[in-house]
């Protein structure tokens, strides 16, 4: 009955870590994957897709040569699609000028998942907090994940709410780079933010600011442990 948010930047990645919560489930549990941009109207896998699912071969993606889950290229209406005790991904939800309503339908969506777990993809702005429909996206959401650039060929995963955690999970944060089409995370390790510029990627100088150079300007720096992937 979980709901989990993962709100990010366009086109850093949002897509790969709804893919590897697929990857890592399907073979353990039903799973069903709802979007726009994964097939054609008549359910046929779009080639882009395709590879990338084909590029994650370390997850049973294909059984007897047929998708090992369901697709459903879908763009509204959600809610009736949503097949309760199982995984549901929705890849994305394009919000519209009625943002207000957003947390009704998210409960709405929950509420349908029944003992499954659903997991929604919304769209944020560079640097906000919350996706498009602010603090109503979070209400409902069990755990909350956003994501953002960092430097210019990663992305940064920041962990906010989580309902229950067994330890310390709000505010911890990970880089990590795509690679193989966009079907491998590579390089995670845990950041956290730079003690000499507190994350602004400028530190003082005189009267003035340069660039922090203990952080290369991204305003924040590896956690030096020996569990890095």
């Amino acid at each position: 009955g979980d709901l989990i948010i993962i709100a990010g930047v366009s086109n850093y990645w949002k897509t790969g870590l709804a893919l590897t919560f697929l990857g890592e489930n399907v073979a353990k549990h039903p799973c069903v994957l709802m979007g726009s941009e994964y097939a054609t109207l008549d359910g046929s896998i779009l080639p882009k897709v395709k590879r990338r699912i084909e590029g994650m071969s370390w997850a049973p993606m294909f059984k007897d040569g047929e998708l090992a889950f369901t697709m459903l290229p879908i763009s509204e209406d959600y809610e009736e699609y949503i097949q309760p005790g199982k995984i549901n991904i929705i890849d994305w939800i394009a919000l519209d000028e009625k943002l207000w309503l957003i947390g009704n339908r998210l409960n709405k969506m929950k509420r349908a998942v029944g003992t499954g777990i659903l997991i929604v993809v919304l769209q944020k702005k560079h640097g906000a907090d919350f996706a498009y429909g602010q603090e109503a996206t979070e209400h409902y959401a069990d755990v909350y994940i956003k994501i953002d650039p960092y430097g210019e060929k990663e992305s940064r995963l920041t962990i906010g709410k989580v309902k229950e955690p067994k330890q310390r999970a709000t505010g911890r944060m990970w880089a990590f780079k795509i690679i193989d089409f966009g079907a491998n995370f590579s390089n995670i390790r845990e950041i956290e933010k730079c003690h000499i510029c507190w994350g602004k990627g400028w530190k003082k100088y005189g009267t003035g600011s340069v660039p922090c150079d203990a952080c290369g300007r991204t305003g924040y720096v590896d956690i030096k442990r020996e569990d890095v992937w």
